[in-house]
């Protein structure tokens, strides 16, 4: 990798990896802490074995360097894709991009070693202790009961697949006006589907949320889960500006919260 060095441009990059960009067509991404390295490895295993199933560029990473981890993927093109312009066709091709994502087979998952159906009842219990702690108390009285509705609701394991785990506006890519990629699958783990449903039905467009639903084949289930997991997004800013002490960002995350419980209510 040495041979890179010179045209090597860091990148702004999540809170888990340093990110460059290298020759203009090349991403390297290596862990911020020792603790990281086995997610990323996990998705030099998964992705390389995925690809060929999904009708939507993904990055495929592969280890360029074990000691310190550097994995490398050629760049997908495109931009962070605005909700309000995508098109009923992106719809029909991101559905059947999820359908074929969540239709993995298990063997091929625990090939890849990705965090499994068992880690995702521990994740949950531990994310629904620490919103318990941490943002529940801000909400008010009126809502409370709502807000202890809807945390149950996602602490309740049921279907289980392979999933994107964090899909939303900033990692669906969109080129010359067509979806061009899905990126950044740090999340990727066995979960509910309708994690991976909930920003596409909620927080898009009529036309392309509608094409969504038909060509992932959204049962009811699905879709009132998917509408729990969109209400529960706020609550994480929420959570997070509480552990930072951040007073302006906590009362603006605490709106939302409020805004989107008032919402789920009204349409349960």
């Amino acid at each position: 990798m040495t041979a890179w060095n010179e045209q090597r441009v860091e990148l702004e990059g999540g809170s888990d990896n340093h990110t460059w960009l290298v020759e203009g067509r090349w991403v390297d991404r290596s862990p911020r802490h020792d603790d990281l390295a086995p997610g990323l490895l996990a998705q030099t295993r998964l992705l390389p074995a995925i690809v060929g199933r999904l009708p939507i560029e993904v990055p495929v990473p592969v280890v360029v360097e074990a000691d310190p981890l550097v994995v490398r993927h050629r760049w997908v093109e495109g931009a962070a894709c605005d909700p309000s312009a995508l098109a009923g066709e992106d719809g029909r091709e991101v559905g059947h991009f999820l359908r074929a994502l969540h239709d993995v087979p298990g063997s091929v998952v625990r090939a890849a070693a990705v965090r499994s159906a068992v880690d995702d009842h521990r994740t949950r219990e531990e994310l629904v202790s620490r919103l318990r702690s941490s943002a529940l108390p801000l909400v008010p009285p009126s809502l409370l009961s709502v807000a202890e509705r809807l945390l149950g609701a996602v602490a309740a394991v049921g279907e289980q697949t392979l999933c994107h785990g964090d899909l939303t506006g900033d990692h669906l890519l969109v080129q010359a006006g067509r979806v061009s990629g899905v990126i950044d699958w740090g999340d990727a783990r066995v979960t509910d589907p309708a994690l991976d449903l909930a920003w596409l039905l909620h927080d898009t467009n009529e036309s392309f949320s509608r094409q969504v639903r038909s060509s992932y084949r959204v049962t009811p289930e699905q879709s009132t889960r998917a509408a729990q997991w969109f209400a529960l997004m706020p609550w994480h800013a929420l959570a997070r500006a509480v552990d930072q002490g951040d007073g302006e960002a906590g009362r603006r995350s605490l709106r939302e919260v409020t805004s989107a419980l008032a919402r789920w209510n009204a349409a349960t």
